[in-house]
């Protein structure tokens, strides 16, 4: 998959770490810090999520809508004038679930010598 399609959404803690060491990274052709993410890859910060990071295709995750038929006529009561209903539902959910990876990343143990 190319890298532009590729969307990674951070908790603030993993966002502030990765973007401070990314901004630190000097450029090899000028020597200067680089101030964004490099290759095209789409970082976001996201506090309402449970994994560290999760990475996915841009089209993994997405708001169908189901549409249901027409509900026969009814007379509405005490009027003359009928109904007729569409329903539908709409939700949020993986729509390619196999290319949305999470991970929870854990601090390396320290000794106490």
């Amino acid at each position: 998959m190319p890298r532009n399609q590729i969307r990674i959404a951070a908790s603030p803690a993993i966002f502030g770490k990765l973007s401070n060491h990314l901004n630190t990274i000097k450029n090899s052709i000028t020597g200067e810090e680089q101030a964004v993410f490099n290759g095209g890859v789409v970082v976001y910060e996201n506090i309402n999520q449970t994994a560290d990071i999760v990475a996915m295709h841009e089209g993994a995750v997405a708001q169908d809508v189901n549409v249901r038929d027409y509900t026969d006529p009814a007379r509405i009561p005490f009027s003359s004038a009928y109904e007729v209903a569409l329903f539908y539902d709409q939700g949020t959910k993986a729509v390619e679930p196999d290319l949305i990876f999470k991970a929870t990343l854990t601090e390396p143990a320290t000794s106490s010598e």
